[in-house]
């Protein structure tokens, strides 16, 4: 997959942003596969991207892996299981409850196989060219999914029927 100079350069602004949290398995290498497109590219930039700005916890978007991610070849033996995909791609998106409010929530995008760290990169770098397309929202906003979300939506409906009775 291919990226154009515009889709690159919009993906940069991003990152530098804050709008994508990385988690400590993939910061650095998606940091140093990123500086080397945009050097490869000879894309002309006054600072450079951080740690600290790939790890914002308010962020639109995250990408985090249940395992570290051998980035540079050090591993001789990765994890070659296809169907293990510790990778994942995730954005906050705006869910309509039952009760007519809207809350927001985690979408999975993708999972992806350590070995396919490189595709999930640049499957992360498409989608973060395109956050202008996404809605806006107050930093934090976002409720993670599953049982946090689940437990949000028990004690909404324990309020709702304590008024209710």
């Amino acid at each position: 997959m291919n990226l154009t100079r515009h889709q690159l350069k919009q993906a940069y602004l991003s990152l530098k942003n804050g709008a994508v949290c990385l988690d400590d398995h993939l910061a650095q290498g998606v940091l140093v596969y990123v500086e080397g497109l945009m050097i490869s590219e000879g894309i002309e930039r006054d600072s450079y991207l951080s740690l600290d700005t790939l790890t914002k916890v308010s962020a639109k978007v995250r990408m985090g892996s249940l395992m570290p991610i051998d980035f540079f070849g050090l591993n001789a033996r990765p994890c070659e299981e296809d169907n293990f995909k510790p990778i994942s791609l995730k954005v906050c998106e705006l869910v309509s409850q039952p009760n007519g409010q809207s809350v927001r929530r985690w979408k999975t995008l993708a999972n992806f196989s350590a070995n396919d760290f490189t595709i999930a990169m640049e499957i992360l770098l498409l989608v973060i060219s395109e956050l202008s397309a996404l809605d806006d929202y107050s930093a934090g906003e976002c409720v993670p999914a599953g049982v946090v979300a689940q437990f949000h939506d028990y004690q909404y409906r324990q309020s709702e029927h304590r008024y209710c009775a």
